[in-house]
């Protein structure tokens, strides 16, 4: 039973990695073009209870971020590849970005 037990856990492990590779090897750029955006970084603030990912990107509207949160770093990719690849962001004006399409 504990054999069973650390194999499933183990490929848990190997999956949450994987997700985590695919998120950040394409699968944000990716979700957020889907969307019709550009991304253009993200960023994120960690301490010792949670985290947060803010990421930045360019839309035909304009700039704009949006915020995703987690317990570890790990989490908060898989949540934002997930989101963008499934419309699932809440996107919302970036205040202090400047748009770079259409030259305004």
């Amino acid at each position: 039973m504990s054999r069973q037990l650390d194999g499933d856990r183990e490929a848990r492990a190997a999956r949450r990695r994987d997700r985590v590779l695919v998120a950040v090897n394409g699968g944000l750029y990716n979700g957020v073009s889907r969307a019709g955006g550009i991304l253009l970084g993200f960023s994120v603030k960690l301490d010792e209870f949670d985290c947060l990912l803010t990421l930045r990107a360019e839309f035909p509207a304009g700039r704009m971020v949006s915020f995703v949160g987690g317990y570890d770093l790990a989490d908060v990719l898989q949540k934002a590849a997930k989101g963008a690849a499934g419309d699932g962001l809440r996107w919302r004006e970036d205040k202090w970005g400047k748009s770079t399409i259409g030259g305004e």
